[in-house]
């Protein structure tokens, strides 16, 4: 083939391709390395996309295609791990790192006089660099390393010099113009290789479409994870041969299985969309039925009332395209009652179970058992952040509305279903869903000693009889001579006993006199107005009360004083306001009245009540002849 022929081949090959060529044999690189063909290298650098930077002057444009195209060792020919120094015109591997570069030479090695000190430093400065990556004990750190041997040759050539400031003045000239070229071609080679990542990523895109992926590809938006991007494509779009028919083949299932998660999520994410906007709708309908309620009414969440059968085929079987608005679930208010009612009967016979799994042999009836004053359950969840807040005492029917009942923070739903929107958008589970709550037969025996101490039968005896009765109950074995008598209403016996006495299993109690007691009660009440009344921000109840008229929160203050400017009555009082969570908020347990008790404790009527009762009748008493 004639060799203009060849020459008008070769001027359309890339600088890597015409590098290749000239490693294939001898006779091609005598050819191409020859000054005939120079001509053939400066129109392929012309053609390079981005535009490369001219072919600096000292170096011919072999040597510069070899430098900017070919990612190898300039010592060894390794393709690992190799760097580019830019200012001394050569690539490196990490292995040959150690024997060309190392440190700068300490000043008092240089055996120079102090005034010439300067034009070192200037030195020093043009000498190549490189930094890299050293690991230590704690990690990597960067280290920056010189290149030696330019370093020494500096050194021998300014000693030698005559002229010392002639030669530096054309040595600073002269590498100033390489350094401003190192710094051009370091910017080339970084957007060189970024603009050729890109084309490789698009190979795979197109390998995508190939696959059928096109209508998802089109789905993705910019915060999505796009499967170019990851780290098995980009390692393979990095190799130096490039993005070939083998490599596509074998991230095929890769892309596939990758396609396919992206769109189980994207529909999943539909389904999520879907859900959160149809049950905002029943978010809204619900709130406005349960402000007509009576204050203080328990009633379900929206996870309980969602699987009422009317609710659900609803908002799940109604067709994705179809838009629910309000009215279609104001067509299901009348049904709310009786499912409200169908709700708390389901709840009560949940209860009741806690009760016969603890205590199969109890012989309770199931239709009265709840309304004992004995019967209490606790929260393992919700533990006491202030000294307001127990956990440890609830009961129904409050119970139905403790916040833990309901709040889905400990479980775990598949998303593009309705329950995981209940759970990650509105916070709502069914209602216990986590199996929070727990009841305990030692509590039971704790709160029988109390109403047996008042002369009431713990079988039959109810929480609102006892809570007109409102007796003052006091531990004698926590009477202390500085802070005085501890005295609690009944329920505060329970949380008393959990907190002081359940590690000594045994607990003394007497009936405080209804003298004392009228100022115990009197205590209590003030105690209980200041901290309903406290605004700190850092006041746990300040937002936990409700007006009984309207659903302004607030503190009992600011409840107050919106209660008579708003709904015009002149003194309000407790019973216009509520707490958010009434099962979970009560007042100080412990009263320290004062004068302490004088009197001997074994001459005192006391309940021995045994901690390790798991029933409520295993009570023993101790009466002495003297009260």
């Amino acid at each position: 083939m004639p060799l203009e022929l060849i020459f008008e081949v070769f001027v359309l090959v890339d600088p890597p391709g015409l590098i290749c060529l000239a490693r294939t044999t001898k006779w091609l690189r005598r050819l191409l390395m020859s000054r005939s063909c120079s001509h053939i290298w400066r129109s392929s650098l012309c053609g390079v996309v981005p535009k490369l930077p001219d072919c600096p002057e000292d170096m011919n444009e072999v040597t510069y295609a070899n430098l900017m195209f070919v990612d190898a060792c300039h010592f060894c020919d390794s393709r690992q791990d190799v760097y580019a120094v830019w200012s001394a015109r050569m690539r490196i591997c990490a292995k040959c790192v150690s024997k060309e570069f190392g440190n700068l030479t300490p000043e008092r090695d240089w055996e120079i006089p102090f005034w010439e000190s300067t034009a070192h430093l200037l030195l020093e400065g043009f000498v190549p660099k490189l930094t890299i990556a050293v690991k230590t004990v704690r990690g990597y750190s960067e280290r920056t390393l010189y290149h030696v041997a330019t370093e020494r040759l500096w050194k021998a050539q300014y000693a030698e010099a005559n002229d010392k400031d002639q030669w530096l003045e054309a040595f600073v000239q002269e590498r100033q113009t390489i350094v401003e070229c190192a710094a051009a071609c370091e910017t080339w080679y970084n957007h060189y290789r970024t603009v050729l990542l890109e084309s490789r990523k698009a190979m795979v895109i197109a390998h995508i479409k190939k696959l059928g992926w096109q209508d998802e590809l089109s789905r993705m938006s910019d915060w999505d994870s796009k499967p170019q991007d990851q780290e098995i494509v980009l390692k393979l779009c990095r190799r130096r041969k490039g993005v070939t028919k083998q490599v596509l083949a074998s991230l095929k299932s890769f892309l596939n299985t990758f396609m396919e998660k992206f769109r189980d999520n994207r529909l999943r994410g539909e389904q999520n969309t879907m859900y959160k906007s149809r049950l905002s709708i029943l978010h809204d309908v619900l709130e406005s039925y349960i402000s007509t309620l009576p204050p203080g009414s328990p009633y379900p969440s929206m996870a309980d009332i969602f699987h009422d059968p009317a609710i659900g085929d609803l908002i799940v079987h109604t067709p994705p395209g179809a838009e629910l608005n309000a009215e279609d679930f104001q067509r299901l208010v009348p049904l709310l009652p009786e499912m409200i009612l169908s709700w708390k009967e389901d709840m009560r016979s949940r209860l009741v179970s806690l009760i016969n799994h603890a205590m199969p042999n109890n012989t309770f009836d199931a239709n009265s058992v709840l309304d004992l004053a004995i019967t209490s359950f606790y929260c393992e969840d919700q533990v006491s952040f202030h000294k307001y807040a127990y956990s440890e005492y609830l009961h129904f029917p409050s119970i139905l509305m403790h916040e833990c009942g309901s709040r889905g923070s400990h479980c775990d739903f598949q998303a593009g279903t309705p329950e995981y929107v209940l759970q990650t958008a509105f916070n709502q589970v069914s209602w216990d869903q986590a199996g929070c709550i727990h009841f305990d037969p030692e509590r039971m025996a704790v709160l029988a000693s109390v109403v047996r101490l008042c002369g009431l039968d713990p079988r039959i005896t109810t929480r609102l009889r006892m809570n007109e009765l409102d007796p003052i109950i006091e531990c004698v074995a926590c009477n202390d001579s500085e802070l005085g008598r501890a005295t609690m209403r009944w329920w505060g016996v329970l949380l008393h006993y959990l907190k002081e006495h359940r590690d000594m299993k045994c607990m003394r109690l007497v009936l405080v006199d209804e003298t004392d007691a009228v100022k115990v009660r009197a205590r209590f009440l003030e105690e209980e107005l200041r901290q309903w009344s406290e605004a700190s921000e850092w006041t746990p109840l300040r937002h936990d009360l409700i007006c009984n008229r309207c659903p302004e929160r607030g503190n009992l203050t600011a409840l107050t004083e919106h209660i008579q400017s708003q709904h015009g009555v002149a003194n309000p009082g407790l019973d216009d306001v509520r707490h958010h969570d009434r099962c979970y908020y009560y007042s100080e347990d412990v009263c320290r009245f004062w004068p302490p008790r004088a009197i001997d404790e074994e001459g005192s009527w006391a309940v021995l009540l045994d901690g390790k009762a798991k029933s409520p009748w295993r009570v023993t008493r101790s009466e002495s002849s003297s009260a």
